[in-house]
């Protein structure tokens, strides 16, 4: 299995009619998760993460359940394969590999300079401070910090840098206007993207 990374546009979802259909064909698990939630917003990407769920088991019949452990953390229940999840504004994103991979997507938003100040290590703020675009490139830097949390679990974001990956790994940026979009995979794999709609998958 290549790395692939899916990126979907959920705003459809909050027409009653599509949300009914997706949560229709989204597995029991994702079920649950998505009716734990209160607000709409939530509930669209929680059933936009099930879409993608369903569409990549749709494409690997040979890819067993995605569950969830202690922490929310989501796994394949056979252990065989890894997959990582996250969802922000409109968009829900999901990667599946053979190898430990991370993804992430964030919106843009004004409140960054805060978590400059206490999150990110003096090499990371000094590149920033260089920057033409600062917010375009603070996001990109968080969501790499937070592509990585998703693959190793470190207990402080305040202890490593994102500016160069890890040995044998690589950052993939699918940015587009007003969100930032990374996967961190295994390079020596090779890396499918894809954005999908709504009409893609039902």
């Amino acid at each position: 299995m290549n790395n692939e990374i899916y990126l979907l546009d959920c705003h459809e979802l909050h027409s009653s009619e599509l949300f009914g259909k997706a949560f229709s064909v989204i597995s029991e698990e994702r079920r649950k998760v998505t009716d734990k939630y209160r607000q709409e917003e939530d509930k669209v990407l929680s059933a936009g993460v099930g879409l993608l769920e369903y569409h990549v088991r749709g494409k690997h019949s040979e890819l067993a359940e995605i569950l969830r452990d202690e922490t929310e953390k989501p796994y394949f229940s056979d252990r065989r394969n890894f997959v990582s999840i996250s969802h922000a504004g409109d968009y829900a994103m999901l990667g599946i590999s053979e190898r430990p991979l991370g993804v992430d997507v964030e919106v843009f938003h004004h409140d960054h300079e805060i978590i400059i100040r206490h999150f990110f290590t003096a090499d990371e703020k000094e590149y920033l401070d260089h920057c033409a675009d600062r917010q375009k490139e603070f996001f990109e830097l968080w969501s790499r910090k937070e592509s990585y949390i998703k693959r190793n679990q470190p207990t402080d974001i305040r202890t490593f840098s994102v500016l160069e990956p890890e040995e044998g790994m690589e950052y993939l940026s699918y940015s587009f206007p007003g969100y930032s979009c990374v996967a961190y995979v295994d390079r020596s794999y090779s890396t499918v993207f894809q954005k999908l709609n709504i009409s893609d998958i039902l």
